[in-house]
């Protein structure tokens, strides 16, 4: 965690999409949290921002990136791991979670399987779902220079199978 690298009063935390329940997890680690999102409302304070380009924060804003369910809708993942690999300071980790319905234990390269459409996304917009290797995941972000890991979990609220994706800059 980055409470081991940095005091609590100075770890700053971007949330991508994050809901309420995911940031008062969050707080009790990062004093400073910034919720972004490129749909939707996701509580007070937000930055428009895309996950592809986070523009709006300068370079090495942040201690820690997180993103639950977003990456399942963009296909440049590539675009991603450039643009979290700036924001975040030396050390910081990404952590992210992809549906497991969404994933292939292979190394395949993120492909269209369908859409998406939900009511709070601005008129005509609809997102591509995602499918993804689990190894090309992990590839890319070593060539993007996340020392990564794979992590593979029972989830102890709704019992399903999650599969999450850690990343610190090196």
């Amino acid at each position: 965690m980055p409470s081991l690298v940095n005091p609590k009063d100075q770890l700053s935390a971007l949330v991508m999409s994050g809901t309420a329940w995911e940031q008062s997890i969050l707080k009790k680690t990062f004093i400073n949290i910034v919720n972004s999102c490129l749909y939707g409302d996701y509580g007070e304070g937000r930055i428009h921002a895309d996950l592809r380009d986070l523009k709006p924060f300068d370079d090495q804003t942040f201690d820690y990136v997180h993103a639950s369910g977003v990456l399942d809708f963009i296909l440049e993942i590539d675009k991603v791991l450039t643009s979290v690999y700036r924001v975040l300071k030396p050390n910081g980790q990404f952590l992210f979670h992809i549906l497991s319905h969404r994933l292939r234990d292979d190394d395949s390269p993120p492909t269209v399987e369908g859409t998406k459409r939900e009511t709070y996304y601005p008129e005509g917009v609809v997102l591509p779902s995602i499918m993804y290797g689990k190894k090309d995941i992990l590839r890319r972000m070593n060539q993007h220079r996340f020392s990564s890991e794979m992590v593979e979990m029972i989830d102890p609220f709704s019992g399903e199978h999650c599969t999450w994706f850690w990343g610190q800059k090196i």
